[in-house]
């Protein structure tokens, strides 16, 4: 769904022709963005990854700059993108923003953002900012527990065979 370079050529000329682009129009853009990081990383190409994300951050400028309110769609996808280009910690920056500016934002950022860079942080094995994350959601999702506690626990695990491995090894070196 979508082309980088012809969602940004049509941003372009609807400027060029004093069309004023919409949430929806930005919020697309910064889709097509993230999907393309999504392609080419299954490429393992991640030359784009900083251009894109300065892309989006130019489109999110201009968008204040035309005083276009970021929705939390817009907010959505820009997070997704972050995510995929593994700029967690820069993601849930973003989220710490938007929920400690309270109401002030609260249309900016919603359950399904904030889960989806809850979840970033658990796969990165940051768990207690996961964690913390998940309990800023205005509703429990049971599922978003699950998955951070499942993480956990495998990684506990790794962890533990990881001691065990490297002492066994340390052990043997000592008996020669």
């Amino acid at each position: 769904r979508g082309d980088t370079e012809q969602t940004l050529n049509i941003l372009n000329v609807m400027e060029e022709n004093n069309i004023q682009p919409n949430e929806d129009s930005y919020s697309f853009a910064i889709e097509v963005l993230g999907k393309e990081i999504h392609r080419k990383k299954m490429n393992d190409d991640s030359s784009f990854l900083h251009k894109n994300i300065d892309i989006a951050v130019e489109i999110l400028t201009k968008m204040e700059k035309n005083g276009v309110a970021p929705t939390s769609d817009v907010v959505r996808q820009y997070l997704e993108l972050l995510c995929l280009a593994g700029e967690i910690e820069t993601a849930t920056t973003v989220v710490e923003h938007y929920i400690s500016n309270g109401d002030e934002c609260t249309p900016c950022i919603n359950n399904k953002s904030i889960y989806r860079v809850a979840l970033a942080n658990a796969r990165e094995h940051n768990l207690d900012k996961a964690k913390e994350l998940a309990e800023q959601m205005s509703e429990t999702i049971p599922a978003l527990q699950r998955k951070i506690r499942s993480i956990e626990q495998r990684y506990l695990h790794l962890q533990g065979l990881r001691k065990r491995h490297n002492f066994t090894n340390t052990d043997s070196s000592f008996q020669n």
